[in-house]
């Protein structure tokens, strides 16, 4: 706990973030006093004055700049390549409740988060200041599973009753809800330009119009073809195609205009549970086996097979800024991060206290943000310099490195 404080402390160059951590901070010393070890202490003791240092000079760097320019250098410095950084979990958030769903919202700061219990309910819920904005109620009937933005407006749930609900969230207000699938809702994606689509348990992906004020909806089509019910959507070329992925171990590319599939693709032996948009005309997906695999989705060609989770059943997926760090929700509690291009575990994430079920990446910082049946909102993020790194920063002008003697058996 005090280093992972103080590794925040030194590393953010961002006010809100220091402020949010003094409490954390100020806890240090009862943490202290646990220790049994004289050389850990005396190594806290020696951090103490470069780490003020550090603090000081870092405050009157960040205020002495141009608010512009400011944001530009605390976005850059969350947009760290994941792989060779130091991943730590920024903050948790215990919602009390079952945690069905999250989505970012186009609104900075604001998440959408749907919450399993007594009521189904989605939570607007603000960050900074750890208030729920809006409680949306009344659009379904059983479990939320999956919430997309559509703008600073306007969002839209699917859930297992086979709803889809559109809410205003400027006013907390439920705009229209119609059921859409025989089945569970599993997925959806907004395409632009007032275009979403929706993939779900009865074996089928709809695409879906938007009217111009946002406040009702009509079928454009359906698209078929799945055997089993579709588990994820992902957009290819910027919304021209779609693809999907199914209980069949098949994916299936769709053209959103005609609904018509292009491409079939029969990607894993079983289950295939989640896709990430990779390179230009690639395509990466999870499935029950365990196995990472990387297509060509235009030509169906499979370009890479990754084994290393192999036998784990892999949920869902996430690709994160860098374009090779893929974080991988398993079946145990903690999140693995595979780099893709080797074919390496390079990190393995810990904190959930159950089996992690969703992983999203949020804009524009590239943080990491995980959910599970721990009823636990988790954000993570990389950092570039280590602690020692900072600390010694903070020892310039002649302050010297004193060795720290070795404790005595």
């Amino acid at each position: 706990d005090v280093v992972s404080v103080m590794n925040r402390l030194v590393r953010m160059p961002d006010i809100g973030l220091l402020n949010q951590t003094h409490s954390s901070f100020t806890a240090i010393p009862g943490k202290i006093t646990e220790l049994e070890s004289d050389r850990y202490v005396r190594a806290l003791k020696t951090l103490q004055e470069p780490l003020g240092s550090v603090l000081d000079d870092r405050l009157s760097q960040i205020l002495d700049k141009d608010p512009e320019i400011r944001k530009a250098e605390e976005t850059a410095n969350y947009n760290l390549m994941w792989m060779t950084q130091n991943v730590l979990c920024l903050r948790e958030i215990d919602m009390k409740r079952p945690v069905t769903a999250v989505a970012q919202l186009e609104e900075e700061g604001l998440l959408a988060i749907g919450l399993a219990g007594d009521t189904i309910e989605i939570q607007v819920y603000e960050m900074e200041t750890d208030n729920v904005r809006h409680t949306l109620k009344n659009g379904h009937e059983k479990n939320i599973t999956t919430i997309i933005s559509v703008n600073k407006d306007v969002a839209i749930s699917g859930g297992c009753d086979g709803h889809v609900a559109l809410w205003d969230l400027q006013r907390g207000e439920l705009l229209k809800r119609a059921r859409c699938h025989a089945g569970f809702i599993f997925s959806a994606l907004y395409l632009g330009d007032g275009i979403f689509a929706t993939g779900a348990h009865d074996e089928t992906v709809k695409v879906w119009y938007l009217n111009n004020a946002k406040t009702a909806f009509r079928q454009r089509g359906t698209c078929f073809g799945h055997v089993g019910g579709v588990w994820s959507i992902v957009a290819l070329q910027e919304g021209e195609k779609i693809a999907s992925c199914a209980q069949d171990g098949k994916i299936k590319v769709w053209d959103p205009e005609k609904c018509e599939a292009s491409k079939t693709i029969k990607a894993h032996a079983e289950e295939c549970n989640c896709l990430a948009a990779y390179k230009e005309q690639e395509l990466i997906s999870v499935g029950d086996d365990g196995y990472i695999n990387i297509w060509n989705w235009d030509s169906g060609e499979k370009t890479k097979s990754i084994t290393v989770l192999a036998g784990e059943c892999i949920y869902s997926c996430v690709l994160m800024e860098d374009g090779f760090s893929l974080v991988c929700a398993t079946e145990g509690i903690s999140l693995k991060v595979v780099d893709v291009e080797k074919g390496v575990v390079t990190r393995e994430l810990f904190g959930h206290q159950g089996i992690v079920r969703m992983a999203t990446r949020l804009t524009p910082h590239g943080t990491l943000l995980t959910a599970g049946y721990d009823q636990k909102i988790r954000l993570w993020n990389a950092f570039k310099n280590s602690l020692i790194d900072g600390v010694r920063k903070g020892r310039s002008e002649g302050k010297e490195d004193k060795e720290i003697p070795e404790k005595k058996e």
